[in-house]
């Protein structure tokens, strides 16, 4: 496979990244986005290889594979990769922080390496390793002539990488419990001149959300929330979120929502806005983690 891009990681060009257009037309949403926290619950506690995802409100299903783990126990970073058999349709989805005291991918501490990320970032320009990683996941899949199309979920800290897709790829993204875009709480532009003239992240991710980065990540996020989620919901966060927001608890609050797991999230989504089921088809014989 030939690159046909160069990764805007290492261009730091000032605007996104113009992919030819038989990439760009990749970047496509085919996913309701109230099926994303119970597929990733499916997947990630579970251990689902083959899913099978239906629409109550239409009778449409969708079926998916599970491609491949992606998996850098360095940056405690972990993908996995979906494929439809029918259509071609990849999903990469960037997994949430660790449970303390859970192997992930990363060993039982792997959540000391997630917390590690802003020192990354300082390391590498102001982008953390967990988004370098997803970087390259996305970009080996985009470029993948085997990938008819692709979107991305990010749960929790796997919502800082997706944002990063969006932002510079054009990528359809789903969040569950979106964290925000780093940095742009306060002064985004405050945060581009530091990166830029003095090498600092400012508290924040480089590239900021201004301008064309911004026109992006409007125009290809949707996020899911829960209200009393503190870390991903109204109170928490990294930053400011960018896009369509969902509250899934928006009805009647769900006091569940404070634990910040997936499974609240999903079950909230079906309660309350009839969101499409998620069925393992076949389960691995080994959970990918290893429990408490």
């Amino acid at each position: 496979m030939t690159d046909q891009i160069k990764k805007w990681s290492e261009t730091r060009t000032a605007s996104p990244v113009a992919l030819p257009e038989n990439l760009a037309t990749k970047n496509v949403r085919t996913l309701n986005p109230l099926a994303a926290p119970d597929l990733y619950y499916e997947l990630y506690d579970n251990a689902a290889v083959k899913v099978k995802i239906t629409d109550p409100k239409t009778i449409d299903v969708q079926r998916y594979e599970l491609k491949s783990n992606i998996n850098n126990p360095n940056s405690s970073a972990h993908f996995k990769v979906l494929k439809s058999p029918e259509t071609g349709h990849h999903i990469l989805i960037a997994k949430g922080m660790d449970l303390p005291g859970r192997d992930e991918g990363a060993g039982k501490s792997g959540f000391i390496e997630d917390l590690k990320q802003q020192d990354s970032a300082e390391d590498n320009g102001c982008i953390t390793d967990q988004i370098l990683d997803a970087e390259q996941a996305y970009l080996n899949l985009l470029q993948n002539p085997e990938v008819k199309s692709i979107e991305v979920i990010g749960y929790s800290i796997g919502s800082i990488q997706a944002n990063y897709l969006a932002s510079v790829y054009g990528a359809k993204v789903t969040n569950i419990a979106d964290l925000g875009v780093p940095g742009t709480g306060w002064d985004s532009g405050y945060q581009k001149f530091m990166a830029e003239n003095f090498n600092t992240c400012a508290h924040g991710l480089f590239p900021g959300a201004y301008g064309n980065f911004a026109d992006n990540l409007n125009k290809n996020v949707v996020g899911l929330e829960l209200r009393m989620d503190t870390m991903g919901g109204a109170v928490g966060g990294v930053g400011t979120r960018f896009g369509k927001t969902i509250v899934l608890d928006e009805k009647d609050i769900n006091l569940m929502g404070i634990g910040h797991v997936p499974l609240v999230y999903a079950e909230t989504a079906r309660a309350q806005h009839n969101a499409p089921i998620t069925e393992p088809v076949a389960i691995s014989p080994e959970k990918q983690f290893k429990p408490f």
